[in-house]
């Protein structure tokens, strides 16, 4: 059996955001890492445009409450997404969206 390398990674996420990862009924770990692994993997063969690429370098801002949590990732994804100058936090937020949401957050990007 191959163990994997883990990190410990703080973040400030709306409240909303963790009451939905909690409604799914699996721990939100697990669904963080298997949503950031696609995420990665997807950057890694460029099925992500150049406009969300340029969206994921940056900050994702919210005028919510904030929840601070702490996720045990997958160290080899934490380090490729640090490495290539992506916000971690905007990357996981973006890799839990479904397709459907991630459709109108561009449309709303570029229309505003």
């Amino acid at each position: 059996m191959v163990k994997t390398r883990k990190t410990r990674v703080g973040l400030r996420t709306p409240v909303d955001f963790i009451l939905a990862l909690r409604k799914t009924g699996r721990p939100m770990t697990d669904t963080v890492n298997e949503a950031l692994f696609d995420l990665v993997h997807s950057l890694q063969a460029e099925r992500v445009p150049a406009s969300a690429r340029v969206f994921l370098q940056k900050q994702w801002r919210s005028d919510y409450a904030l929840l601070s949590c702490q996720f045990r990732l997958e160290a080899s994804a934490v380090e490729y997404l640090k490495f290539n100058g992506y916000n971690l936090t905007t990357c996981i937020k973006y890799a839990l969206l479904s397709p459907t949401k991630q459709q109108e957050l561009w449309t709303y990007k570029k229309t505003n």
